[in-house]
């Protein structure tokens, strides 16, 4: 809890957290979409992984 998640990707984790702007402590769901698009869920709200920074949605979007 508190160290955001791990991609594992070359034979090398990669860790995403409050640097990349993914302020939360637990994460609830992951889920990836069509478009390969990260989608990370947790009690601070709903992210969506873009250029590797994680962008806030809310019920106003952004939705694409």
């Amino acid at each position: 809890e508190g160290f955001g998640i791990y991609r594992y990707k070359d034979s090398t984790l990669v860790n995403f957290s409050k640097k990349e702007k993914l302020p939360l402590h637990a994460v609830q769901s992951i889920f990836e979409d069509q478009q390969r698009r990260l989608w990370i869920g947790g009690g601070n709200g709903l992210y969506r992984m873009e250029n590797n920074t994680f962008v806030n949605i809310t019920k106003k979007g952004p939705w694409r």
